[in-house]
């Protein structure tokens, strides 16, 4: 976003375990197409946590809302600008109750907001079960795939913790109904593939959620969102 333009002011924060967040900065230090997009650099907390202009990585326990609101607003997070949330397979990771109290204050916290979550679903047919076994065998607890299973249940999550309305959208959905021919077909250039049918049966395990709740005076945001 940064490159793409240069003349918005964009703030970016992520939030990760300190642990994660050192071995980010030590890549970010490393990479200079990535250390040359921030300015006026400050790496505090033991390397483990970094301070810019318009992007920070802030270590906090996602299972601590208070918390991470407490790191957020030291970085100067201000909550009543348009804030997207976006989550790519975290919430599946953590156990329900905490995941319904981020979801709760999140949609509290902000003004306006709109969350974009991305993760797996569909666990208890013969793909989802092989699929759940192979993740375990890898050490990896999914604690949040039980609690919200099935598509309608990622929607009805969002709702129920306060944001105004929710979309949710299997992988496969999103292939087929809402790319057009000319990016399907940009996609396919990229690396010639013919198993489909396994292609398939994954992208029904994939969902994103779209969820959205919007002051009076930023009624208008989604209609400058595509989806």
């Amino acid at each position: 976003l940064k490159v793409k333009y240069p003349q918005q002011k964009f703030h970016y924060y992520e939030v990760d375990l300190a642990e994660t967040n050192a071995k980010k900065i030590m890549t970010i230090q490393k990479c200079e197409p990535l250390n040359s997009l921030i300015t006026n650099v400050e790496v505090p907390r033991g390397g483990t946590e970094l301070w810019s202009d318009g992007y920070h990585i802030v270590s906090q326990d996602l299972r601590d809302s208070g918390r991470v609101q407490e790191g957020l607003e030291n970085h100067g997070l201000d909550p009543t600008i348009p804030t997207l949330i976006i989550a790519e397979c975290v919430l599946v990771y953590i156990n329900p109750g905490s995941v319904d109290e981020l979801l709760q204050w999140s949609s509290s916290y902000f003004a306006s907001s709109i969350f974009l979550n991305y993760d797996m679903i569909n666990p208890d047919d013969a793909f989802g079960q092989m699929m759940l076994r192979n993740i375990e065998e890898r050490g990896c607890n999914l604690l949040g795939l039980r609690g919200y299973p099935k598509l309608e249940d990622q929607r009805q999550r969002f709702v129920t913790q306060g944001y105004s309305q929710a979309f949710t959208y299997t992988m496969l959905q999103m292939y087929d109904s809402l790319l057009n021919a000319a990016e399907k077909q940009r996609i396919q250039q990229i690396e010639i593939f013919d198993e489909f049918e396994e292609w398939n049966m994954i992208q029904q395990h994939y969902a994103i959620t779209i969820a959205y709740k919007l002051s009076e005076n930023h009624a208008n945001l989604l209609e400058t969102v595509k989806y």
